[in-house]
């Protein structure tokens, strides 16, 4: 499933299923977005995962790299994963 809004899906009994949209758009400078979930038995070695993120657009910028000049999205995020 491929997603514009950088979404993340995960299989949920069977079923493709978005867990959370982090960076909605548009952006703009002093955007913030948080993501806090907590997911059941996401694979075998975890009973549980949970996130509790924030991201913030700093602002944009100019980046030159070998394919040339583009423009950019600065994001800071910051944040805390677990699993047991």
């Amino acid at each position: 499933m491929t997603h514009t809004d950088w979404s993340r899906s995960r299989d949920i009994n069977g079923k493709e299923t978005v867990v959370n949209k982090p960076l909605s758009f548009p952006w703009a400078a002093g955007k913030t977005c948080e993501v806090q979930y907590t997911e059941q038995h996401p694979n075998k070695m975890h009973r549980f995962e949970q996130w509790n993120n924030k991201f913030t657009v700093v602002g944009f910028e100019t980046i030159e790299v070998p394919a040339g000049k583009f423009k950019a999205i600065k994001v800071d995020e910051e944040g805390r994963w677990m699993a047991a």
